[in-house]
């Protein structure tokens, strides 16, 4: 990632941090993936995935290794 991406990305942290995160940020998308070997009409056959926004988990790594 070039340092003009890195310092917009880090503009935004910065004001998602002081005025809260966007709602979109906060919404996954689930999807149901069937387990190998497993009957599809049982709920429990399913794995959930979890699909959420590519910046949220740009900030959440951020985040992360600010505080490591």
């Amino acid at each position: 990632m070039g340092p003009s991406a890195r310092l917009a990305l880090l503009a935004l942290r910065n004001r998602s941090w002081h005025s809260g995160v966007p709602s979109t940020w906060l919404k996954a998308t689930v999807i149901r993936i069937l387990k190998k070997n497993k009957p599809s009409d049982q709920i429990n056959s399913y794995r959930p995935i979890s699909l959420t926004c590519l910046l949220t988990k740009i900030m959440e790594q951020m985040v992360t290794s600010r505080m490591s």
